[in-house]
């Protein structure tokens, strides 16, 4: 079974998208960096603030893509769906970025990740 499809099968689970959970599902290191709605944040502490500030999150996810990246035990996804944010009524349409970057096998951490919404 490649890497690629047992996180596949975890996104599915919603488990490592925009997460206001605290500890994330997947975590994130000091050299992670966030970016959100064109806000930049870096560092576990500054991304699991901006997180926690979301509120409630609730996600429907419609399409995602995984590819190993240059690394073979490295992860790109791209995820495709809509997102109800704390004290919205109505689902807004995102689009979600991660790199996952293997520290051990079968372990990974959120290096990258990407968060914008789609206004139409």
């Amino acid at each position: 079974r490649s890497p690629s499809r047992g996180l596949g099968d975890v996104y599915k689970r919603q488990e490592i998208c925009l997460s206001a959970t605290l500890p994330p599902p997947i975590p994130q290191r000091d050299n992670s960096m966030l970016t959100f709605e064109r806000q930049q944040f870096m560092g576990t502490a500054n991304i699991s603030q901006k997180l926690a500030g979301l509120g409630k999150v609730v996600h429907n996810v419609q399409h995602f893509d995984v590819q190993p990246s240059l690394d073979p035990g490295n992860l790109v996804i791209l995820v495709l769906g809509q997102i109800k944010l704390d004290g919205q009524d109505n689902p807004l349409q995102f689009c979600e970025f991660f790199q996952l970057v293997a520290s051990t096998p079968g372990q990974y951490y959120i290096h990258n990740q990407i968060f914008r919404l789609i206004y139409a």
